[in-house]
């Protein structure tokens, strides 16, 4: 930042020059995050040319800059030079259009297409998709019982709501309900255990379970004496939370 007259404070240009003052600063592909570098491709979008946005291109690089529309913004250049699909997790065309041929919206009762949902989301947001479709196929029968005793307390009338019949009736009801809520834990525990051993979850939670579990045992027999130990504790907490997809391998 560089704080200018009358309080106000302007961020001032990045150098390479200074990249040394920065931890990482040898190695260019790892002093931004990637968030970082999308951030400031934002930022840019409408006030630097796209030439100094990205330096240093390739040949084939620099003629799609080249046949660049001038008014294009440097975002508009980075999409179409690639740099925000290598960022961020864009969707491919040809992956959604086989993840609609296998998933028709038509077909919400079907059983979902397990492969396709873990190929294209991966197995921890097919989990999701695996809840909802067992849950709203369960919701079925729990909802057509709500209707046919709400018509049929209609249909009675006001004096046979306060009846010894409405009374029953409403004491049934609420122990299907309930019935029908165990019966579908039940069910979905044994869902997400098929699911889990199909996709591979189970063993990678495990081996990043046990992972943890070592280098918490290491942090405990650790000398302090021995600073390096610290990095290798962390280095194998860092590979547990990538086997889980808590973070980039």
């Amino acid at each position: 930042k560089r704080r200018r007259l009358g309080g106000r404070v302007m961020w001032a240009p990045f150098s390479q020059a200074d990249a040394a003052d920065f931890v990482g600063g040898d190695r260019p592909e790892a002093l931004f995050s990637e968030a970082e570098a999308l951030d400031m491709l934002r930022r840019t979008s409408f006030n630097v040319p796209t030439q100094s946005v990205i330096p240093l291109l390739s040949p084939a690089e620099a003629a799609a800059v080249a046949n660049c529309h001038p008014d294009q913004s440097a975002l508009r250049a980075a999409l179409k030079l690639g740099v925000v699909e290598g960022i961020l997790c864009l969707h491919n065309p040809e992956d959604l259009r086989h993840l609609r041929e296998r998933w028709a919206p038509w077909r919400p009762l079907l059983k979902p297409p397990l492969e396709a949902l873990v190929d294209y989301f991966g197995p921890y947001v097919a989990h999701y998709f695996v809840f909802m479709q067992e849950y709203a196929r369960w919701l079925i029968p729990a909802a057509s019982l709500g209707v046919v005793a709400a018509a049929w307390r209609l249909a009675g009338g006001e004096a046979w709501v306060h009846s010894g019949r409405a009374l029953a009736l409403q004491g049934a009801l609420a122990l299907a309900v309930l019935c029908w809520a165990s019966l579908f834990v039940l069910r979905w525990r044994r869902l997400v255990a098929i699911t889990k051993h199909m996709t591979g979850s189970h063993h990678r939670e495990h081996e990043a379970g046990q992972l943890m579990h070592d280098a918490a045992l290491s942090e405990e027999r650790r000398d302090p004496a021995e600073p390096g130990q610290q990095s290798d504790v962390l280095a194998v907490l860092r590979q547990g939370l990538s086997l889980l997809g808590v973070c980039g391998a």
